[in-house]
């Protein structure tokens, strides 16, 4: 089978591995679409993703949508040819972490492309509950948003949110602009969203952010003012992924005020200013992944329609074009959010 294989910074290939079989409790995935996550890029243009360096090539990626090809002995409540959405992690469910409903944390966790291959090929072996079933008729590149959406779930779960809230959102990638859709469904209007290239802050207007500011060529201060008032902000949640913006979120959020910190930066420090921190007695919530029911929350929240974030598409690559299409997405000018890849023809 054909696999996107990592070998190092700015070096991907396309490249025959073995298919896998299923073992019992597990099923094989005949893939349809991929989606190409900020991690998966990091990767490509770094080498590394903050702790995550990697010291041999592996098969990349952990979005992905596809149909079931194989049922290993004992899986039950799955047939061959249904599709699905692959959820990537695969807690143990057993330990400390998981006992407690954070499966993000599992002392065992199996995360696609993390912790091992990922979901970028033809045919991929994963656990029977790692397959989140699709309605027959759903969009299967859409689908493919199910996994990054269950992070901006987890992310909005992370302190309590009242809909009164004035929040600062800072970056408008994928997860930032999913973060905001997550915001606007639960009822969250006062949402000032920043980030550095206008056609990222208008899908922020166009999918229901109060307003945007464009850091690089806009007063950041004075519209945190005019939108969230003069105390400013209530929560901050940061999305970009560089030490830069996550050194000023501790600097933006009100006093008492919350900090949600979702995005990971190739660097592994930021200046933080921990005596505003203490001082201005500020609360901090890291979040990564998803647990409890996050992923198959994301999942109705997509497929029912209770939150269309099919504005996000930029571009869908043929699969044997995954070099091409990476590039693509990381040059600026070409203004993408997300790409995909897909093996239909």
């Amino acid at each position: 089978m054909k696999a996107i294989v990592w070998h190092g910074m700015r070096d991907i290939g396309i490249e025959e591995a073995p298919q896998p079989e299923a073992g019992a409790g597990q099923v094989l995935v005949k893939m349809h679409s991929l989606g190409i996550c900020g991690s998966d890029l990091k990767l490509f243009v770094y080498g590394v993703l903050g702790t995550l360096k990697p010291v041999r090539p592996f098969i990349m990626g952990h979005e992905g949508t596809g149909y079931i090809l194989q049922l290993g002995e004992g899986v039950q409540g799955l047939s061959v040819g249904d599709p699905i959405c692959i959820n990537p992690q695969a807690a143990c469910q057993a330990c400390f972490y998981c006992q407690r409903g954070e499966q993000n944390l599992c002392d065992q966790l199996d995360f696609k492309s993390v912790t091992g291959d990922g979901v970028f090929s033809e045919v991929v072996r994963i656990r029977a509950d790692q397959a989140i079933p699709l309605p027959s008729n759903f969009d299967m590149q859409l689908a493919t948003l199910i996994e990054p959406l269950s992070v901006a779930v987890q992310a909005s779960r992370a302190t309590q949110i009242h809909p009164d809230d004035g929040v600062l959102l800072i970056g408008a990638g994928t997860i930032g602009l999913l973060t905001l859709a997550v915001l606007r469904h639960l009822g969250v209007s006062r949402v000032l969203v920043v980030d550095i290239q206008d056609y990222s802050l208008r899908i922020a207007e166009r999918m229901g952010a109060q307003a945007v500011v464009n850091s690089k060529t806009q007063d950041l201060d004075q519209a945190i003012r005019q939108v969230l008032g003069p105390r400013g902000p209530d929560i901050v949640i940061e999305s970009a992924g560089s030490s830069v913006t996550q050194a000023q979120a501790f600097e933006l959020a009100r006093p008492g005020g919350r900090l949600v910190m979702i995005g990971i930066s190739p660097e592994q420090t930021a200046p933080i200013n921990v005596n505003r921190l203490v001082r201005s007695n500020l609360r901090v919530f890291g979040t990564v992944r998803t647990s409890g029911d996050a992923f198959a929350s994301a999942a109705y929240l997509l497929t029912s329609g209770q939150i269309d974030v099919s504005c996000l598409v930029s571009r869908v690559f043929p699969f044997d074009n995954a070099e091409e299409a990476y590039e693509y997405v990381i040059n600026k000018n070409n203004q993408a959010t997300k790409c995909l890849l897909t093996f239909e023809t």
